[in-house]
């Protein structure tokens, strides 16, 4: 039996960029909050608009001729894609019932039938894309570019994180990679900050650090199931079990932070604390780094942490080494016409864009509205 990573992520599948007749801004059509009051509307359609407002005018202006929409799935509500998925499959609408269909094992083919036509004969502009949907495109071979927002967050500026199921596309893309060198020499700027102001005997040396994760969030989906509770306090006990002190570090944006911190602080050796996560990465008194399934896990490499627990088996789509289709850390070029022209057209050459820092140093920061970290 294929895993669903081969079913769903599997590398390049076609070589050459096709011929397309139109232009499709998506992302995940089924992902239910239940967080939110009106499970119906798509949670994601605040991307769709962001990715479609960017990016948008410069596919028009490389292809002039081919209409451009977005696909939400919550079009007309109860008959729209999403709310049929679940009522056909008698599941409720909830973010159980997502996890469910997520990996795209359960139920692709009813799942299959229901998007069938929606995406056909478009070049689709994602973000994040789900392995149900990756699967479905890269079964009818219709080309994406799948957009997400990088988990290295400790530069001047987020990155975007960007990968495609067209060779010639992520070709293009890993040569305007950001150097890993470059993250790394940002890495030793940020240790040297903490150096300077974290007192050497603040924590015990050979401490653990946990870093917990928002409530609903499809990197903490595994095996059709959305880790909750249960999982954190699995994962902390065992940390527990390898070292005298842990110390659980939630995250900013998390729901339940009481909860969670109340059963941090309930296990014997763990304590909640409030840090900075980019002075507990350069923390030499924390040798281990752990979470269910945290971006903070990717940004340790960087830190020289040797102990990166990792308590979801799942694998990041960040990682450059092991993933089949990962994405790839590049700077501000997608802002640019000549990013598009360059990636779309066979053979051409990236021609860098004149900016003179009209943008200024984070467009990125600014425009998502939401910070991490520093």
């Amino acid at each position: 039996m294929k895993t669903t990573m081969e079913l769903s992520e599997q590398k390049s599948l076609l070589k050459e960029m096709p011929a397309v007749d139109r232009i499709i801004f998506s992302s995940d059509i089924l992902k239910v909050d239940d967080r939110r009051r009106n499970r119906f509307r798509n949670p994601q359609n605040v991307n769709v608009n962001w990715i479609s407002t960017l990016f948008a005018p410069l596919l028009e202006k490389h292809y002039p001729d081919l209409p451009v929409s977005s696909v939400y799935g919550d079009e007309n509500l109860t008959t729209a894609p999403r709310a049929r998925a679940y009522a056909d499959l008698g599941l409720p609408l909830e973010s159980a019932s997502w996890a469910q269909i997520y990996e795209g094992q359960t139920a692709f083919e009813a799942l299959s039938s229901l998007l069938n036509g929606v995406y056909d004969g478009s070049l689709v502009i994602l973000y994040e894309c789900p392995p149900y949907l990756l699967r479905y495109l890269n079964e009818r071979q219709i080309p994406f570019i799948d957009f997400s927002i990088h988990p290295v967050r400790f530069l001047k500026d987020y990155l975007f994180g960007i990968r495609s199921n067209v060779a010639s596309i992520q070709e293009k893309v890993q040569a305007l990679q950001l150097p890993d060198e470059s993250i790394r020499t940002a890495a030793r700027v940020s240790r040297a900050r903490t150096r300077r102001i974290l007192p050497d005997d603040r924590y015990r040396e050979g401490s653990a650090i946990f870093f917990g994760q928002i409530e609903i969030d499809s990197s903490i989906i595994y095996d059709g199931k959305v880790a909750g509770m249960y999982e954190l306090k699995s994962a902390l006990e065992m940390l527990a079990s390898t070292h005298e002190e842990v110390f659980f570090k939630a995250h900013p944006h998390t729901g339940n932070l009481a909860e969670q911190r109340k059963l941090a602080e309930s296990i014997r050796g763990c304590k909640s604390i409030e840090i900075n996560a980019y002075d507990a990465l350069g923390c030499d008194a924390f040798s281990t780094v752990g979470s269910l399934s945290s971006g903070t896990l990717h940004e340790a490499r960087y830190f020289n942490k040797k102990g990166i627990t990792r308590f979801l088996p799942s694998i990041s789509p960040f990682d450059m080494e092991t993933h089949p289709c990962p994405y790839v850390p590049v700077f501000h070029t997608p802002l640019f016409q000549e990013f598009w022209d360059h990636i779309l057209n066979s053979g051409s050459d990236y021609i860098a864009p004149y900016t003179d820092n009209f943008l200024g140093d984070s467009p990125m920061k600014f425009m998502i509205n939401m910070k991490w970290g520093r």
